[in-house]
């Protein structure tokens, strides 16, 4: 374990983590009101890109908004990743790993018609509706702006470790597969509450979870720097993140976890 060492305090658990649920407990009425009316039915669904036709289920499309009785698109102006992430999460797919849709658009006769503009999202937020935008049914985009989203779920995500442990305990940076590849986890922000979750998902015990830090090898590519979670979720899939590809600490996540009892690891 040369390159592995324990987490200290201005290391990987240095920084405060955000208070998810503060962050969604707070409700933003912005847009709702319009005039004389009040709209209480506000939906959120994708579209086909070629089509127009609502894709029901599906994991990617065009996103499109109810308000009123109206469907109308949002334009890709300031279109994240961490808006992404908040469209995926309000339709019931992961709240992270989401990939933003830009410059999307179909054939149709009349003007493209947006209901958003400038939507600027942090990430946390439960709904779309909760984050600043230009106002409703106010933009400047034209016909190729429309904004959309590719989503995962749960199949599409697997955990690993690089294990450097022995029968007694996992040891290791943590590897997270998005679809077809595995990248590290940047340590920032990187506490034993997201260790326990990393322990549990791999069928180790919770308890006695500890961040470690992991070397970096040249090339190392990053899924996250930010990873959230409560320390109580069955799989890391359940916690929410920060998207970075880059690490400017240049340190992997790492935990060591103790074998579950009922591994038979601890038997003589």
């Amino acid at each position: 374990m040369s390159d592995m060492s324990h987490t200290q305090a201005g290391h990987c658990v240095g920084h405060s983590k955000v208070d998810k649920t503060a962050k969604n407990a707070i409700e933003s009425t912005q847009g709702w009101i319009s005039g004389d009316i009040t709209y209480t039915e506000v939906r959120i669904r994708l579209v086909d890109q070629r089509s127009g036709l609502e894709r029901v289920n599906a994991k990617s499309g065009l996103v499109e908004v109810l308000w009123g009785s109206e469907w109308r698109s949002v334009c890709d102006d300031y279109w994240t990743y961490e808006a992404a992430n908040v469209v995926c999460r309000q339709l019931r797919f992961l709240g992270f790993g989401a990939t933003p849709i830009l410059r999307g658009f179909f054939n149709a006769d009349e003007p493209e018609r947006y209901w958003l503009d400038d939507v600027k999202c942090e990430g946390y937020e439960s709904s779309l509706f909760d984050c600043p935008h230009r106002g409703w049914g106010v933009d400047n985009c034209g016909q190729t702006e429309r904004a959309g989203v590719q989503c995962l779920n749960e199949s599409d995500i697997d955990v690993r470790i690089a294990d450097d442990g022995d029968i007694f305990y996992l040891s290791g940076a943590v590897e997270l597969r998005m679809g077809n590849e595995w990248r590290s986890l940047c340590c920032n922000h990187w506490t034993s509450e997201d260790a326990k979750v990393a322990c549990r998902e791999l069928g180790h015990s919770a308890e006695g979870a500890i961040t470690i830090e992991a070397k970096a090898e040249n090339g190392t590519n990053y899924w996250f720097d930010h990873v959230n979670c409560d320390g109580d979720e069955e799989n890391l899939s359940a916690c929410t993140y920060l998207r970075s590809t880059e690490c400017k600490k240049g340190v992997r996540a790492g935990v060591t976890c103790l074998a579950a009892p009922s591994s038979g690891a601890f038997e003589n």
